[in-house]
């Protein structure tokens, strides 16, 4: 009788799996990059780029209410390598 792998693939949090995977740098970056991309959002509401930075606002947003339930930014094992994509579109 073969005893049952028990593996965890990812935690179920951005910000959790960040954390484990990147290290504190790895989580501060992430953090960073969604304050300044919100940062420029909100700069832009109001001006010509209105409707642009409310897609922005709710694309980000939404990316993180989803990431506080389902780590999102996982590539799927059946993508392949680069290396095997890039084998296959090259012309022979």
């Amino acid at each position: 009788m073969t005893r049952p792998r028990f593996r965890i693939p990812h935690l179920h949090n951005n910000v959790i799996q960040l954390l484990a995977e990147r290290g504190v740098l790895g989580l501060v970056a992430y953090l960073m990059l969604q304050w300044l991309f919100l940062r420029e959002c909100v700069r832009a509401w109001g001006g010509p780029a209105t409707k642009y930075a409310e897609i922005g606002v709710v694309v980000a947003v939404g990316l993180a209410a989803a990431g506080m339930f389902e780590f999102n930014f996982a590539i799927p094992r059946s993508s392949g390598s680069c290396s095997t994509c890039s084998r296959s579109l090259s012309p022979s």
